[in-house]
């Protein structure tokens, strides 16, 4: 939960899992012309997920089983808003965040064990990779420092075309730092022709971060926005499923730019 307090719900004492079951509503929009027998497909998508874990709960004692419940009620409280939810199977993890929908219910007493049942509400239908991926482009790699140290190397083109596979199950946005120095600085996605290009000069020390999330498009500089820094044909783009070429380029050869992209796949089941 929200202050970090936690149980684990699996096939051993004090909480053993009897059920576990989720569901996702999909919504189809169609459309239909006078005359048309049938409709014509346009889009879809989903609604939040409903959650819902089955548990019995075992004391030792008595006093045990009092204890274990009050821990339940304190992780599950709905009133400390958002948790997260980990899913671990045969090695495959994976998390979501939601929101406890109502009170734990307790049934089934007996004298050291208790049923209950756990409903969770996710705004989000995806269920996510616990940690994030990260890659970097550099414009330039090494070259000389001063005071100067032999032996010296000089700099070298870094590797500023990168392949991105995305093995999830649908897009997924991209959160980018954006480190000077640079000019004009272009963050392109070959796969697709999509840009997000940056109309202005980054000094040396200076990072730009730019988020291209669904609700929650953003650019700032030192936590200012600066979304007008952007140029007005650039497309806040998500990594397609598959591969995806991400190239960076600006406006000067010279210029040492680096580029970090973080992501995190998203699967609609586990």
């Amino acid at each position: 939960n929200s202050r970090n307090e936690s149980v684990i719900i699996s096939d051993d004492k004090p909480f053993l899992l009897i059920d576990f079951s989720t569901d996702v509503s999909n919504n189809i929009y169609t459309t239909k012309a006078p005359n048309q027998d049938g409709e014509t497909f346009r889009e879809s998508d989903l609604d939040m997920r409903e959650i819902n874990i089955e548990l019995m709960v075992v004391g030792d004692s008595r006093d045990s089983l009092l204890r274990q419940k009050s821990l339940i009620n304190r992780v599950f409280n709905p009133k400390l808003g958002m948790g997260t939810l980990q899913y671990e199977d045969n090695g495959v993890v994976r998390v979501i965040k939601g929101q406890v929908d109502g009170l734990p219910f307790f049934g089934g007493k007996g004298a050291v064990t208790s049923s209950c049942l756990i409903s969770l509400i996710s705004p989000s239908p995806y269920w996510t990779e616990k940690t994030m991926s990260t890659v970097e482009m550099v414009s330039w790699v090494g070259g000389l420092q001063f005071p100067l140290s032999l032996p010296t190397e000089f700099a070298s083109k870094g590797e500023v075309k990168i392949n991105i596979n995305n093995s999830g199950d649908v897009d997924t946005p991209i959160f980018l730092e954006v480190k000077g120095p640079a000019t004009n600085p272009k963050i392109t996605n070959v796969s697709t022709g999509e840009y997000i290009k940056v109309n202005r000069e980054l000094a040396l020390g200076e990072t730009l971060t730019i988020s291209t999330e669904f609700g929650n498009k953003t650019v700032k500089k030192d936590g200012v926005n600066v979304f007008n820094y952007i140029d007005i044909n650039s497309v806040f783009f998500n990594l397609s499923l598959g591969d995806n070429l991400i190239e960076l380029t600006t406006d000067s050869e010279s210029d040492n730019a680096s580029v970090t992209i973080t992501y995190t796949k998203k699967f609609i089941g586990v």
